[in-house]
């Protein structure tokens, strides 16, 4: 989903088409060798990484976070922005 998603942003129902060899509009399915992807598996799959979540972030800051370490975060996806902004810029109502 991560390549998917750098190659071809779109929902999981578009990004199972293309994965998929008969709507793929790319390789990058079978360059894999995933086989028949559907929008359910990879719903599953970010089930499980948000059962697995603190663990992970757990273990990249063991890694990456020492002495004081500055971290900064990418706010500029729109999920951060909110739904007011998805459609466009927002004009002033009469």
């Amino acid at each position: 989903m991560i390549v998917a998603r750098l190659i071809e942003p779109a929902s999981k129902l578009a990004t199972a088409r293309l994965l998929d060899e008969e709507t793929a509009t790319c390789s990058l399915g079978q360059v894999l060798g995933l086989g028949a992807v559907d929008e359910q598996q990879l719903y599953g799959a970010l089930d499980w990484l948000v059962e697995q979540q603190e663990r992970i972030e757990k273990a990249l800051a063991r890694r990456h976070l020492k002495n004081g370490t500055l971290v900064l975060y990418d706010v500029s996806f729109d999920l951060f922005r909110g739904p007011h902004l998805r459609a466009g810029p927002v004009r002033a109502q009469p």
